[in-house]
């Protein structure tokens, strides 16, 4: 299977897919983090984090726009 509209923030191999359908919306925007994971990946540089927002950080973020 292939995710061709699928973009990482970081770099890195992708270890495993799920079978959740991004057109699911309901079940994507229900529970993202949990049971509509899209992929697993192994993250080539770790400090490519760093310049990432935290949970809260985009939380905050959303809420402001």
């Amino acid at each position: 299977k292939a995710g061709s509209g699928l973009h990482a923030a970081v770099d890195g191999d992708v270890r495993e897919c799920s079978e959740v359908r991004a057109g699911d919306r309901a079940q994507v925007n229900g529970d993202p983090a949990g049971a509509a994971w899209f992929c697993k990946m192994t993250v080539a540089d770790k400090a490519a984090f760093d310049g990432l927002m935290t949970r809260k950080q985009y939380a905050a973020f959303v809420e402001g726009q």
